[in-house]
């Protein structure tokens, strides 16, 4: 009669390690439970040891784009792992991240390289970076993000290794594969054309300052607001433009009331002339009374000579009825 034995390792239920073997004589199943044990462990070891890889089968492998004029987004699945996400947003550089519930890498050195793929075995790989990896998310720099780029478009994949968690001498290793990279890359560029200038936190606010009695926009600063009519004209979701003139406390009220509304005034014209639509902007004119520091010494009072730019993106209605509040800010 044949005989099965079990091999129970603590509080792991019946037929989780099994190792069973046949003798010729009489067809009596002995277990070698200690054996068998020993085998599993050394198995489970060589595995740790080894790490984890992940990447995409080739015949899966995807590369996907999506963005507008704000940001634009290549990236490409790793199964079982995560997303490794190429960024590039408006006035900013590229950028490149992995995404994952569970990174697995433990803190240490990150190694970025350029592997060739599984069908050019013969080409040499590089090395592109070393990464300090403290266990708060992986994210690169656009100098890295652009060598990783230049590799996938020259068909290399590129690889991120480093420690694994829990693990003396594993590693884990992820992949992105440089099949199917070519036309999503294309596509990542043409989206790239078409962003602005410039992310709505850099250009929410500006300030013009002037030497005293000054009240022409300095050639410096004109690009800057070229760059606001641009925007505005880019994105809907702006619905006002605030602008303030403002002086140091020196002179009569009345003379600092008029310096305040040609500065904003000026602003407000050059805003118009390069496309921003009059009915947006509303231009105050605020003399002495709102400094932005005490008027002690003239670095001071030359930072209060200002003219303020703020773009705000309120529902207008709620825009209108909050300007006494907003002038009785100070606008930095």
């Amino acid at each position: 009669m044949n005989r099965s034995s079990d091999v129970r390792v603590g509080r792991y239920p019946v037929g989780m390690i099994r190792c069973c073997a046949r003798m010729n004589h009489g067809g009596v199943t002995r277990a070698r439970s200690l054996w068998g044990l020993l085998g599993t462990l050394a198995f489970a070891w060589s595995a740790a040891a080894a790490g984890l890889q992940f990447g995409s089968a080739l015949e899966h492998s995807a590369w996907a784009v999506r963005g507008d004029n704000q940001a634009c987004v290549l990236e490409h699945a790793v199964p079982v792992y995560g997303t490794g996400r190429f960024r590039h947003e408006a006035g900013a550089d590229r950028t490149f991240g992995l995404v994952s519930d569970d990174l697995r890498f433990d803190v240490g050195t990150l190694i970025v390289a350029a592997e060739p793929p599984p069908w050019r075995p013969h080409l040499a790989g590089s090395r592109l970076a070393d990464l300090k990896y403290q266990g708060d998310g992986i994210a690169v720099d656009a100098a890295v993000a652009s060598r990783m780029l230049t590799s996938l478009t020259r068909g290399y994949d590129v690889q991120l290794s480093g420690p694994l968690q829990h693990s003396v001498s594993g590693r884990v290793r992820v992949r992105l594969s440089a099949t199917r990279f070519e036309p999503a890359y294309r596509e990542f560029v043409a989206c790239e054309a078409q962003l602005l200038p410039a992310s709505f936190a850099q250009i929410e606010r500006l300030r013009i300052t002037y030497a005293s009695g000054g009240f022409v926009v300095p050639a410096s600063l004109t690009q800057k607001l070229e760059r606001i009519s641009v925007y505005v004209g880019a994105d809907p979701t702006v619905t006002r433009v605030y602008v303030d003139g403002h002086t140091d406390h020196r002179g009569l009220a009345r003379d600092n009331v008029s310096m305040s509304r040609k500065r904003a005034e000026m602003v407000t014209r050059y805003l118009v002339a390069t496309g921003v639509p009059d009915d947006m902007i509303v231009t105050r004119y605020h003399g002495s009374k709102y400094p932005a520091v005490p008027n002690t010494n003239e670095r001071n009072r030359g930072l209060n000579r200002r003219t303020t730019v703020r773009l705000t993106k309120e529902p207008i209605v709620e825009a209108i009825a909050t300007v006494p509040a907003l002038d009785a800010q100070a606008s930095p």
